[in-house]
């Protein structure tokens, strides 16, 4: 799991995929809040530190909930 866009450089949420790895997905605001904290944003005319964090955090549980409803779908 990485992000790019928000932080500097694309950083890869190895702490999140450690939390995560074999078990079950949790809801979207519990991946929100797990990402939040992992990611050093800089602000910038496109949006403030805390607006970034937050983006983060709702980009990466939307991709982790797709990604795992297209596998239950057999994608």
């Amino acid at each position: 799991v990485a992000v790019n866009g928000a932080t500097p450089r694309t950083t890869r949420l190895t702490a999140l995929e450690e939390r995560l790895a074999g078990q079950a997905l949790p809801p979207r605001e519990r991946i929100e809040e797990l990402v939040r904290p992992l990611v050093r944003p800089v602000g910038d005319l496109r949006g403030s530190e805390e607006f970034k964090r937050h983006l983060a955090g709702v980009m990466v549980a939307d991709a982790l909930h797709e990604a795992a409803r297209r596998e239950e779908a057999g994608r």
